[in-house]
């Protein structure tokens, strides 16, 4: 049921007919006469074809670009959408055969397109100073996280994993590690802590995918508890028992002149 437009038809066979893995022919000269059987055979693939494939060190790059391209669209909320999906397919083409030299710097092109997307969405608010201070027992570092896409497939989801390389100094309580950021929005996460002792420690957060692979680099929070608070209890504490001994003495002072 196709009518197209001739013009566009003249178009596309020319086109087709350019093609070096295509080969024009007219019908009458494919279609078999009357009581003919058409005459088939496999396909011939000869060893001359084999050693004109795609190298494996390329492929190997190919799929390594396929894999980290993989993770953009792990986390984008649109259905079915790939960003890279047709440069992929670019990149693994036949047309690639011997023009291995060509192929290298695509590679690399799309290799650079998928770092800067993957780098849109990221942890900030570290540039500044990488220390945060808790001064009690407890508290809450916030960790913002940034969503710098625009356009269709902008909305993001992503987790976020954090751990304490001293656990014992320092101890990750439970949080909602599961975000969805609008393109061009930040979201904050404030992550509950306890404190176990006095010191510095070192707290890593990495975003992931919803099926735990690792998204981006991860970034280094450097975290120094004081205990304050328990310090300051002391304080307290001390100065209440002088100040209630200083208050009986003067009493029993009071007491002693009247007598």
């Amino acid at each position: 049921r196709w009518s197209p437009d001739p013009a566009y038809v003249t178009d596309l066979v020319k086109t087709a007919s350019s093609l070096p893995w295509l080969a024009p022919a007219r019908l009458d000269s494919i279609r078999p006469g009357k009581g003919v059987a058409p005459q088939r055979a496999d396909l011939t693939y000869t060893e001359q074809d084999r050693r004109a494939e795609l190298a494996k060190p390329y492929m190997k790059s190919v799929r390594r670009v396929g894999r980290r391209a993989d993770l953009t669209s792990a986390i984008t909320k649109a259905q079915d959408f790939d960003v890279f999906d047709l440069a992929l397919l670019r990149l693994s083409s036949s047309a690639w055969r011997d023009r291995g030299d060509a192929a290298a710097p695509y590679v690399a092109q799309v290799d650079t397109a998928v770092d800067d997307r993957i780098e849109q969405v990221s942890i900030t608010g570290n540039e500044q100073s990488p220390l945060r201070t808790l001064a009690g027992t407890n508290g809450e570092v916030p960790i913002s996280v940034r969503n710098g896409l625009t356009g269709t497939g902008s909305e993001v989801s992503v987790r976020l994993r954090v751990t304490s390389e001293q656990p014992k100094l320092l101890r990750i309580e439970s949080y909602e590690d599961q975000r969805t950021i609008q393109g061009g929005q930040s979201d904050t996460v404030r992550i509950p802590m306890t404190v176990l002792a006095s010191g510095q420690t070192t707290v890593k957060v990495q975003l992931m995918t919803a099926d735990g692979r690792r998204y981006g680099a991860p970034v280094e929070i450097t975290v120094r508890t004081t205990g304050y608070t328990g310090i300051a209890l002391v304080i307290v504490g001390a100065a209440l028992t002088v100040l209630l001994a200083a208050v009986v003495l003067r009493v029993l002072r009071r007491r002693g002149g009247r007598r």
